[in-house]
């Protein structure tokens, strides 16, 4: 059985940049200059920013997803930003993904967030899940600048 959960995702930092991290940047983000920051992470989790849900099968790490709180730059309000959403393919299926979502969603609610910010791959699964659960604020184009 997949149980998610909220949980400590420095604790996983080492098995997610080694196992799902790589795998993650190769399927999504492929042409994407740069590598995950490890140190960004420490700075949110100690400031108590970070938030983590993970997907278990028994007790290993198959699933993730993260987001960071941060207030809005031009309103009072304290935001959720979703950083990273990500299964291994064999736990696609199934509603292992809405459930990382919603997991996110309610922690980031309790501790006061009143926004959640989610961005996805045009055409993607995920972006149809978003599309039936939230309203399209903003579309994002990225152009890259320098390599590295």
């Amino acid at each position: 059985m997949l149980e998610v959960r909220i949980d400590d995702g420095l604790r996983h930092m080492e098995w997610i940049e080694r196992q799902l991290a790589e795998k993650h940047r190769l399927e999504t983000e492929a042409d994407w200059a740069g590598k995950v920051s490890l140190n960004r992470e420490l700075y949110l989790a100690a400031a108590g920013n970070l938030l983590f849900a993970g997907a278990f099968d028994r007790d290993e790490l198959v699933g993730y997803c993260s987001a960071f709180l941060s207030r809005h730059p031009h309103y009072d309000c304290l935001m959720c930003q979703h950083d990273a959403l990500f299964l291994l393919p064999a736990y696609r299926v199934g509603m292992a993904g809405l459930r990382l979502v919603q997991t996110i969603e309610r922690e980031a609610a309790r501790r006061g967030a009143v926004y959640v910010a989610w961005h996805a791959k045009p055409g993607s699964s995920f972006e149809g899940i978003l599309a039936r659960r939230c309203r399209c604020e903003d579309v994002v184009y990225l152009r890259q600048l320098t390599k590295g």
